[in-house]
């Protein structure tokens, strides 16, 4: 079965986990409610689990799971730096925005961002 169909199949639990974090919000480095599902969450998949990372922190660490997806080229998807480079520009500006309680054209921005520069093959950014 290919990944999105299986994505697709877990659509509700994603749903039922979204709104069960949301309901109960926690302040940076204090989400040791967030962190505990986490973590319960991957151990229950059979991950190695460290926790208390910084804190709060999780890490799951695949051994044998992670060697078998990098072994399957079809997993394999690298976005050309431009593009990673733009949705990043474009990520840091929407958080500014946000935290500045500013609006922001993101069209426009993606627009600009992807519009070739004259005599060039490169996007200007």
């Amino acid at each position: 079965m290919p990944v999105h169909n299986r994505i697709a199949g877990l659509a509700a639990t994603l749903t039922e986990w979204r709104r069960d974090l949301h309901a109960h919000p926690e302040l940076g480095f204090e989400e040791h409610r967030t962190s505990a599902i986490v973590a319960e969450k991957l151990a229950s998949w059979g991950i190695e689990v460290t926790r208390n990372i910084a804190g709060t922190g999780v890490v799951g660490t695949l051994r044998d799971e992670g060697t078998a997806i990098a072994s399957d080229k079809a997993a394999w998807h690298i976005p050309p730096a431009d593009l990673l480079f733009v949705q990043r520009k474009i990520s840091g500006t929407a958080l500014l925005a946000a935290k500045l309680k500013a609006r922001i054209d993101v069209r426009g921005l993606i627009r600009d961002a992807l519009t070739p520069t004259r005599g060039t093959e490169r996007c200007a950014v």
